[in-house]
């Protein structure tokens, strides 16, 4: 990913980015839209190259093994690749017949980083300490490395990750006060439960800038909760075109037959229709 050329081009890849990273890492189903069916991750764990885009929100970075370059990647050969994905190739054979026993093993260290700090950064620090284990023994195994290059290269691993580790909980301390405490649902929620939205529980008084709240929904204006969120929320300058495509991303709304995101009418008048469990359930995301 590259520096983008507009600021609506950085706007959408930021989007993109933050999409795949959680969409990945949270590692659920999500719930389903409305309308429609829930969607399935079909990863749980990737590499991300950001090139010049720095990541800067701490909910994405705590999700992250975050890998810094101060220097461009050389040396390399073309045939690594061959070898690389021949060797990964008998790695699995190998691993398969224990695979059982070796997620077993891991499900019990797993557990042991929920109490940690930062269980999500703990948690991917073993991961790799795991696998990079798994593979040297294998690599001992077949004759490729010696025990003792086994111990050295894990010893030299753990501690460039515990590196890593400190400078990333560093850079997470210091822009955490910065950053958003919640992404959209969270801040509909917060501004729902501070007051902010003038509230019925009768059709027949919907008047005006009014929300109606029945059944666990709230039907609310597109306008309106775009002014209560530009004023409770983190971004200024959101229009009712850009709140309409969070909704959307969020599983909170569908776009109808007629192509519109607000899709219940009420005398009259198009409104959001946003469930509360919905709401909760996205916030939990973040």
């Amino acid at each position: 990913m590259t520096a983008a050329a507009s600021p609506s081009e950085a706007a959408k890849r930021r989007a993109a980015v933050q999409y795949a990273v959680r969409f990945a890492a949270n590692g659920s189903v999500r719930g389903a839209m409305p309308g429609g069916t829930a969607a399935v991750p079909q990863c749980q764990a990737g590499l991300l190259f950001t090139g010049e885009y720095a990541l800067s929100e701490p909910s994405l970075v705590s999700r992250l093994l975050w890998i810094r370059l101060d220097h461009q990647m050389q040396r390399g050969r073309p045939e690594d690749r061959v070898l690389a994905a021949t060797a990964l190739r008998h790695f699995l054979l190998w691993l398969l017949p224990q695979l059982e026993d070796a997620l077993a093993n891991l499900q019990s260290l797993l557990a042991d980083r929920n109490a940690d700090s930062n269980p999500r950064q703990s948690k991917g620090q073993l991961l790799s300490l795991w696998v990079l284990d798994l593979f040297l023994t294998f690599c001992r195994e077949t004759g490729a490395v010696t025990e003792h290059y086994q111990a050295e290269a894990l010893h030299y691993v753990r501690e460039t990750l515990d590196a890593m580790a400190a400078r990333q909980a560093q850079f997470l301390a210091r822009t955490d006060c910065r950053c958003p405490r919640g992404n959209l649902s969270w801040y509909i929620l917060e501004a729902y439960r501070h007051g902010r939205f003038q509230t019925v529980s009768s059709r027949s008084r919907l008047v005006g800038d009014a929300c109606l709240v029945q059944d666990d929904m709230l039907y609310i204006r597109s306008a309106t909760l775009c002014a209560v969120l530009r004023e409770w929320g983190p971004t200024p300058d959101l229009t009712q075109a850009m709140l309409g495509k969070q909704l959307k991303r969020l599983g909170l709304i569908s776009v109808g037959k007629e192509l519109r995101t607000a899709g219940k009418k009420i005398h009259g008048r198009r409104y959001y229709q946003l469930s509360f469990q919905a709401l909760r359930q996205t916030a939990r995301s973040y």
